[in-house]
């Protein structure tokens, strides 16, 4: 039988690499996947905006799940317990964003930022033991403390980043966390108000005698001074909302000359000005965050179901590669070769001491497997964003690792020792933990 254990070991990890592309319902009636693939441009990309939150978390805390009040309450037991019995649901990272754009209360007690400078903490008189793992903590146990961040980075920001202090390089790397927070936070509503939706109503119904107000009184003819007045109100207030975020999630005008030229919600707003009415996707919007604030989630998932045909009309292809990168953010295929390369370096170690060839040719086909998965990764990677290979470190590590994998692979194909195949095990795994290192600071 040990001549099949090499076959089985192979084929138990592709079943595995299987699993990780099936889609996973989400615990809830909402259609956040819906939701996740729906396109955004962000730093000159359409990304699905599942892309968006999964780079906010880690830019955020080092990882991508996150950490509700009730489960930072639970004990190593209860967790565990809990994975099999799901009595206190996971948040997803989509469902992280949602909530954030469209009920920041709620996530403002999640504890989704990593500081782990003991005088970074002693700013907001904060100890390792208030956050989860000692290192994590909400927004709401920050907030005290932002106006002493604010300066404290204010003061670091002059320094090169090479000459700074570590104190000072966790000021500045929390201060950036908190302003991106803040910006998703007001990306596509805005926080302070009760009902967007009805806001938004009531501004388009307005907006007729709002105008005529405007441009009788910049004529010097007599005007209605209460609709002038609401005007300027919601123009300073868009104005600023527009100021805020780099996240475009209107698109531009069918008849536009440049249809990548996407807009911010505030931006489109202010265009209503000239328009007359308020942009569809702007409704479209609004009446996703009034329906899951108000736990509609049949609105919810109508208002997806008729938001996604529209653009699909005219972004067929950025939808395609939407779609696709939604489903390459949930496989994870580099976190997959990382533990089959762990794996395999494990086989190997044990070849030397038991069942060479039966152990050395288990760890080998690993290692293959999680080469295949690893190029598919980075195939992937590059025809999403159009880009070569190696653009940035992030992709630096990926294409070195790579290369070096192969070597080992071909290495221990003619040697048949393990040693190629421990090599690779060591040198894969380093690879992708130094690349995910890397892409803390950025989309990847």
């Amino acid at each position: 039988m040990k001549k099949f254990i090499p076959l089985i070991v192979l084929l138990l990890g592709v079943i595995w690499l299987a699993s990780t592309l099936r889609p996973r319902p989400p615990a809830t009636e909402f259609d956040v996947n819906g939701f996740g693939k729906l396109p955004i441009l962000v730093n000159g990309r359409v990304k699905p905006l599942d892309t968006v939150a999964r780079t906010a978390l880690l830019q955020f805390q080092g990882r991508q799940r996150v950490t509700t009040p009730e489960l930072a309450k639970l004990t190593f037991t209860e967790s565990f317990t809990n994975a099999f019995t799901k009595e206190v649901p996971k948040v997803t990272p989509i469902e992280w964003l949602i909530t954030l754009f469209f009920d920041s209360a709620k996530t403002d007690t999640y504890r989704t930022f990593e500081i782990v400078h003991p005088d970074v903490l002693s700013l907001f008189e904060l100890k390792p033991q208030d956050g989860d793992k000692k290192k994590r903590f909400s927004f709401n146990q920050l907030s005290e403390g932002l106006p002493e961040l604010m300066r404290q980075s204010e003061l670091a920001q002059p320094v090169e980043a090479q000459k700074r202090t570590p104190f000072q390089r966790g000021i500045v790397q929390l201060h950036q966390k908190v302003a991106r927070y803040q910006e998703l936070k007001h990306s596509i509503i805005l926080p302070d108000s009760d009902d967007f939706l009805g806001e938004l109503l009531r501004f388009q119904d307005a907006l007729p005698i709002g105008i005529a107000a405007v441009r009788a009184k910049q004529q010097g003819q007599a005007y209605n001074e209460d609709a002038f007045q609401a005007m300027i109100v919601l123009g300073k207030r868009y104005d600023a909302m527009s100021a805020g975020t780099r996240l475009h999630p209107v698109p531009p005008l069918a008849n536009a000359e440049n249809q990548l030229e996407w807009f911010n919600v505030g931006r489109a707003l202010l265009d209503t000005f000239q328009r007359g009415s308020v942009d569809p996707t702007v409704l479209a919007y609004a009446g996703l965050a009034h329906a899951w604030r108000h736990n509609q989630p049949e609105q919810f998932n109508k208002i997806i179901s008729l938001i996604r045909p529209e653009f699909e009309k005219r972004f067929a292809a950025q939808l395609k590669k939407s779609d696709t990168e939604t489903r390459f953010n949930a496989a994870q295929p580099f976190y997959t070769s990382m533990v089959l390369y762990v794996l395999a370096f494990v086989l190997a170690i044990f070849s030397w001491l038991k069942w060479p060839n039966t152990l050395g040719r288990s760890a080998f086909w690993l290692i293959v497997l999680a080469f295949v998965a690893t190029t598919v990764g980075i195939a992937t990677r590059m025809w999403l964003e159009g880009r070569p290979p190696v653009t940035n470190l992030y992709s630096s590590a990926l294409f070195v690792g790579w290369g070096a994998v192969l070597l080992c692979i071909v290495l221990e194909a003619i040697f048949k020792n393990a040693i190629g195949s421990v090599a690779a095990g060591l040198i894969g795994f380093g690879a992708l933990l130094i690349a995910h290192h890397l892409s803390l600071s950025g989309d990847t």
